[in-house]
């Protein structure tokens, strides 16, 4: 009996100490958004950008307009968040779920996130006076992103921006 006390007992601590989270079910709102990156001398490094309201690391994403698909919705975010611009390069490696918190109330989002290789970074963008940016390795990344699925979306991108860059040959040159 002492081992089931003892598991209640820490149970209970860890209620106490760990804060509290609404789990992340329900309907949600649907939004898109982008994993920019680059594939250095056969590295992929990502472009990361801070939330205007917390300030921790994530990527563009947002609302899709009327009429407007959900990968160029994502690409529209790249530009305005993050001052990019480029291609996506395949379909949504997956989604993940998160709370936007605005005054007085919460949303659940649900993210499809794509791929999008950069090919031009601006110097002038919607967002720059409000938002960061900064890329990253894939190890980097690990550390930055805090967003519970959002780092598993990463390395899931990773596998098929890889096996796209041997595909194309670049993997090869010199």
């Amino acid at each position: 009996m002492a081992d089931a006390d003892e598991g209640y007992l820490m149970l209970e601590t860890v209620k106490q100490l760990w804060p509290t989270r609404e789990k992340l079910t329900g309907p949600a709102i649907t939004q898109a958004g982008v994993i920019p990156y680059a594939v250095k001398d056969g590295v992929a490094v990502y472009l990361l950008v801070t939330s205007r309201r917390t300030g921790r690391w994530i990527f563009p994403k947002g609302g899709c307009d009327a009429g407007e698909s959900a990968p160029e919705c994502a690409a529209r975010e790249a530009r305005e968040e993050a001052g990019v611009e480029g291609e996506v390069t395949g379909p949504a490696v997956g989604f993940y779920r998160d709370r936007k918190v605005h005054p007085m109330r919460r949303k659940l989002i649900e993210v499809a996130m794509y791929p999008l290789r950069v090919s031009e970074q601006l110097e002038d963008w919607p967002e720059k006076d409000e938002r960061q940016r900064h890329w990253a390795t894939l190890e980097e990344a690990r550390k930055l992103l805090t967003t519970p699925g959002l780092f598993e979306l990463v390395e899931r991108a990773e596998e098929h921006i890889l096996a796209a860059h041997e595909a194309s040959g670049a993997g090869h040159q010199a």
